[in-house]
């Protein structure tokens, strides 16, 4: 009964509603003739058609509306819709009227591939804080940093993207400043100058960046103007220089007494018996022709695993040298005297290759240096310096001096012997060997440097 009393009322509310409602019927009709005027013709972009129409296919038809749930009404062939935020929709068509690449989108020409809004397609707005790229959102990128591959780097230091989107570093390598560089210093005067204040200690030195040189932890002596330690030669009770020259040529590092790997892979002032290294020919020859390094500096080592006389080609107390005849391992760099020289003193002989010291040939190879004290049992007294020594071939004396005797009775360097006897002199006077002769000179060192 309530709902009878209901409908009445309601059917009678309507009566005076009826003449407006016919007479919006009666001139629909008109509206819809007006809106289709053949005044508008053919079109080629939505500015040619009435207000509220665009331009599809060349005929200018009414524009998609929706309700607030994104639904579409009107629009022609090809068009679609995208609820958009308040319940607006988004139209593109094929026949918007934009340029090439650009999509009509809300009335607006707009580049899907890069718009936020419509990242992708009409609507398809990224969130807070998103970037749109090749069409799809992607995180926005702060200040300084840039979009690579969809994500926010910073090409001063991405290693991947150095100077640029896509420029890579090689292996190892890192990126500072926009450019590739390797992490080592090419040496330790490199180090010192690129940070000025840096204690001695050991660091990574690799002196051909991307070359064929690996990266060698070495001693910098950054207090005598940072030097490169090349060679480590502590003279223990056990065998610690290697017994075969081509150690020598490929660098090597001490295991244990008689053991050795044959390359360097930390070359540092190590005085506890097992610690005796040295690097490569090759290694050397990069410090001068990659880094720079042009001087080799020897000093003896106490006891106590300090320095003590020293000889500089920096300051004339050594002489480079090299020699185009000899020992072959060595000829080959008769071009280059800082790698000669350091060959020498690491343990080759000047005059033939091998230990064989019957073969050696007297004051062959010298390297001059500064004298010092006779029976200083360091650098001898006045003479040729440094060189091949074998009294057999001079004066019929079962006596044999090294790869490198310090002239006029100063140390003798035999690596190929087991004992602490690779460093050692003559007695006064006499034509006896004196293993560890002084405290001052249980070992040698040899540095590279500017």
């Amino acid at each position: 009964m309530t709902l009878l009393r209901s409908a009445l009322r309601a059917r009678r509310g309507l009566r005076g509603f009826a003449p407006l409602a016919l007479a919006a019927v009666a001139l629909a009709p008109f509206a819809l003739l007006a809106a289709c005027s053949s005044d508008e013709g053919g079109c080629t972009k939505d500015s040619e058609c009435a207000t509220g129409r665009l331009c599809e296919a060349g005929t200018c038809v009414n524009a998609p509306t929706s309700s607030a749930t994104g639904a579409t009404t009107g629009g022609g062939a090809g068009a679609t819709t995208t609820g958009g935020a308040g319940g607006m929709a988004a139209s593109t068509g094929s026949g918007s009227g934009c340029d090439d690449g650009l999509t009509t989108c809300n009335g607006a020409c707009v580049d899907t591939s890069s718009t936020p809004e419509h990242c992708g397609g009409c609507g398809k707005a990224c969130g807070a804080g998103q970037l749109c790229s090749a069409g799809a959102c992607k995180a926005k990128c702060d200040d300084g940093l840039t979009t690579c591959g969809g994500a926010c780097v910073d090409i001063l230091t991405d290693a991947a993207n150095c100077g640029g989107c896509g420029k890579a570093c090689g292996t190892g390598e890192l990126c500072a400043g926009a450019a590739c560089k390797s992490p080592y210093a090419t040496s330790c005067k490199a180090l010192l100058t690129e940070k000025p204040g840096t204690p001695n200690g050991v660091y990574g030195i690799d002196p051909d960046g991307a070359g064929a040189q690996p990266p060698t932890q070495l001693f910098c002596d950054m207090m005598n103007g940072g030097l490169t330690l090349v060679a480590n030669v502590y003279d223990s009770a056990g065998d610690d220089a290697p017994n075969s020259t081509d150690y020598v040529v490929s660098g090597w590092q001490q295991k244990a007494s008689g053991q050795w790997d044959a390359v360097a892979k930390k070359v540092d002032r190590d005085a506890t018996g097992n610690g005796s290294a040295a690097v490569s020919l090759a290694f050397v020859a990069a410090l001068k022709a990659s880094a720079g390094q042009q001087n080799l500096k020897m000093c003896f080592v106490h006891k106590d695993g300090n320095d003590t006389s020293c000889r500089n080609s920096a300051n004339g107390s050594m002489t480079l040298v090299s020699y185009n005849i000899g020992n072959p391992k060595l000829t080959v760099h008769a071009a280059d005297k800082l790698t000669y020289t350091f060959g020498r003193l690491a343990g080759l002989a000047g005059s033939v290759d091998g230990y064989d010291m019957s073969q050696f040939k007297s004051y062959f190879g010298c390297v001059p240096v500064t004298p010092g004290v006779k029976w200083d049992g360091e650098f001898g007294g006045a003479g040729d310096g440094l060189c091949d020594f074998n009294l057999n071939d001079c004066c019929n004396i079962n006596y044999n001096h090294g790869v490198w005797m310090a002239y006029n009775s100063g140390i003798s360097f035999k690596p190929m012997l087991s004992g602490e006897d690779e460093l050692s002199t003559e007695a006064m006077g006499s034509e006896t060997l004196v293993s560890n002769p002084s405290v001052t000179s249980y070992g040698f060192r040899l540095y590279v440097g500017p």
